[in-house]
């Protein structure tokens, strides 16, 4: 990041080829949307190039590029909230793209977590995604989302208990 802050370009075909298939995942998982997913990875990636002089050598590189994601997901929660509230039809619906490599029973598995996460607070899916799924350590997040450690882990604590409510619901209904 710092050779592209320094204007060399190249570097940010380096940082996509290193970093985009976990930013396209923690879209995935935050968004239910593979196609939202996909254009906000390359949204990620013209920010850095927008804001790279933001970025401070010698911080933490992930800690930064994460709150990017964050930043980037809540634009476009605001987006289709306001689309929404002046009655537009979100432009793409959630969907999944069935993964040949995986059985039946595996693909059937993500789908209800996918659809228990979409149903938890988007702060609960939040945390669990960069956890669990991003498999970043707690103090990365608590940098990402602007809080302590121990609330990070207090947070992802209660949203597994959650998110296992949720799933144990679904089951039963």
């Amino acid at each position: 990041m710092s050779a592209l802050r320094h204007g060399d370009m190249d570097a940010l075909e380096t940082l996509f080829q290193r970093h985009h298939r976990r930013l396209y995942g923690f879209f995935v998982h935050a968004a239910a949307s593979r196609a939202a997913a996909e254009e906000m990875t390359q949204e990620v990636f013209l920010r850095l190039l927008r804001y790279r002089r933001s970025y401070r050598p010698g911080s933490s590189f992930i800690s930064w590029l994460y709150r990017v994601c964050r930043n980037v997901l809540a634009d476009r929660l605001t987006e289709l909230t306001r689309e929404r509230l002046h009655g537009a039809e979100p432009d793409e619906q959630p969907g999944r793209e069935p993964s040949p490599a995986k059985s039946f029973e595996d693909a059937e598995a993500a789908e209800r977590l996918r659809l228990a996460l979409q149903k938890l607070a988007p702060t609960d899916r939040e945390v669990l995604v960069l956890a669990r799924f991003q498999e970043l350590k707690h103090n990365e997040i608590a940098t990402i989302v602007g809080c302590s450690t121990g609330a990070v882990k207090v947070r992802v604590h209660r949203a597994m208990k959650r998110l296992a409510e949720v799933m144990k619901t679904e089951v039963l209904s």
